[in-house]
């Protein structure tokens, strides 16, 4: 921790500060040590602390600190007499050989015998009589017991604290167990709902299947017939172009002759009708597929939409943030509330803290 000397000594020259000054960075030299180093820096047109290296666009007005230099005064004077310092209870284990010892700052050096409530801290009977003179004051004793009174008020008010939060703890242990519980369940049916789909869907690949099977029946008996009548077809083409050139024959023997040898046609089988249907092999099936899909979509939206509104109400039996708060009339002196008495931080008056 840096003491006080070497707070008030100056990072130029390294000795107690003489005419302090603070500059605009909120850095102190001695006036003639920043002077002179201004002055060095006149040649490059610049002026910047030695510390910080802040720059100013123009040389700062320069002013004694009364309160730097008043400090300083008393820092001398410590170090000429300090010996009394170690004259005091405190110190009387203590051999003083003659070197500067910094002093903490606010101590008082006698016993803790009395206590300030004004200000909060273990005074000797020399401050109470000066310094604390118009302060309210008690006995050390006096003031222990009294704190100790609060103190029970605090650890009985702390208990039951205690008591409703562990209340509280139990009771969110139960409606994790029972969130935990209602929630396997409900993913437990989830997966029945999945199997079930799962089942639906291997049902739907089945009749896929069946559907390409009997589209390839289908086709290839087609296919078949097609063939068969597109060879007929060849063949009675074939037997018009020769009756069409008997028709032209003008030889009498010679057409009854080409007649006679034609004359098969006329005795050959009759062919079988094929029924041609409109284009609706599957349209059937396709409707029915289609209502299908409509009801499924119409039923299994609307209740996955309840399955999700169902899961976006559950809840805990606390709010997420439990607005805990603490009593302001039972809270420590030594404690300050902020934040709706929510939120709690630990404050010591310095002077006190310096004289633990």
């Amino acid at each position: 921790m840096i003491s006080l000397q070497e707070k008030l000594c100056c990072s130029i020259c390294l000795d107690l500060l003489k005419d302090p000054v603070t500059i605009p960075c909120g850095h102190s030299y001695c006036m003639s040590c920043i002077k002179h180093h201004w002055d060095k820096e006149d040649q490059k047109k610049v002026c910047s602390c030695p510390q910080c290296r802040q720059t100013f666009e123009t040389r700062p007005a320069l002013n004694i600190s009364t309160m730097l230099a008043g400090l300083v005064e008393e820092l001398k004077k410590a170090e000429l007499d300090p010996q009394p310092h170690f004259e005091v209870v405190p110190f009387k284990k203590q051999k003083f050989n003659g070197a500067f010892t910094t002093l903490p700052e606010n101590t008082c050096p006698h016993q803790f015998e009395v206590f300030c409530r004004t200000d909060q801290q273990c005074i000797c009977y020399k401050c109470a009589f000066e310094q604390h003179k118009d302060h309210g004051t008690v006995s050390a004793a006096e003031e222990m017991a009294r704190k100790q009174k609060e103190l029970g008020v605090i650890r009985q008010n702390n208990k039951e604290r205690i008591k409703n939060v562990e209340k509280y703890v139990k009771q969110l242990q139960k409606e994790v167990e029972y969130i935990n519980r209602s929630a396997d369940k409900a993913v437990g049916n989830c997966e029945m709902m999945s199997t079930e789909l799962a089942r639906l869907m291997k049902k739907n690949a089945d009749v896929k299947q069946q559907i390409k099977k009997q589209q390839e029946s289908e086709v290839s008996r087609a296919k078949k017939l097609q063939k068969k009548l597109q060879q007929e077809l060849a063949e009675l083409s074939r037997r018009d172009a020769e009756l069409e050139q008997l028709s032209h024959t003008q030889d009498n023997i010679q057409f009854l002759r080409g007649y006679l040898s034609l004359s098969n046609i006329t005795t050959s089988a009759i062919f079988p009708v094929i029924n041609i249907h409109p284009l609706q092999h599957f349209d059937d099936v396709t409707t029915i597929v289609s209502d299908a899909i409509v009801k499924l979509k119409d039923s299994y939206g609307k209740e996955l939409n309840k399955i999700s509104g169902a899961v976006s109400k559950v809840y805990v039996l606390l709010p997420q943030d439990p607005k805990f708060r603490m009593d302001p009339n039972t809270a420590s002196t030594k404690m300050v509330l902020s934040e709706e008495n929510r939120k709690a931080t630990s404050v010591q008056d310095e002077r006190w803290k310096d004289n633990q």
